[in-house]
């Protein structure tokens, strides 16, 4: 009964409720449409020129590991949204934390939100802080470990 309670907003709920924007709402699901239709269109094009990149991967690949901090940055490239969804974390995260409060106050949601006071809300900030720090360093490490198979594969091939 206390959740019914909680979720309906009455005025003895502990904790109260953090109404949705409907132009946040709006913008999150017109990015989440720009970006699968741009993954979509990166996968499209990869499957569309595999057989065109294979080759020209096998003609150069002395200039590949030449430069292998080219082939670290392409890579990077493919990550890129990965590390700037990590940044907007970390800065969501440094929001919950300085104000004790999740959602921040006036942050715009997409969804009603039962808001998080005190103790409970740095401790789901400093979650979401530590989920941004590991995606950021995902972000730099499979780059890396990219360029190192890449490394291994050609050298053993030659």
């Amino acid at each position: 009964m206390k959740l019914i309670s909680r979720l309906n907003g009455d005025a003895d709920s502990v904790n109260p409720i953090q109404k949705a924007d409907p132009i946040a709402r709006r913008q999150a699901i017109l990015i989440v449409l720009i970006s699968a239709l741009g993954g979509f269109a990166v996968i499209g094009l990869f499957v569309r020129y595999e057989s065109e990149l294979h080759m020209w991967i096998v003609n150069h690949y002395e200039e590949l590991l030449d430069n292998k901090s080219a082939v670290y940055f392409a890579a990077q490239l493919l990550l890129l949204p990965l590390m700037i969804l990590a940044v907007y974390l970390m800065r969501f995260a440094r929001q919950i934390i300085r104000s004790k409060r999740n959602p921040p106050p006036e942050h715009p949601l997409v969804r009603d939100m039962i808001v998080q006071e005190g103790r409970r809300a740095v401790v789901q900030g400093r979650i979401i802080w530590s989920i941004a720090w590991l995606l950021f360093f995902v972000s730099i490490a499979l780059p890396l470990l990219m360029v190192y198979v890449f490394d291994k594969l050609i050298n053993v091939s030659v």
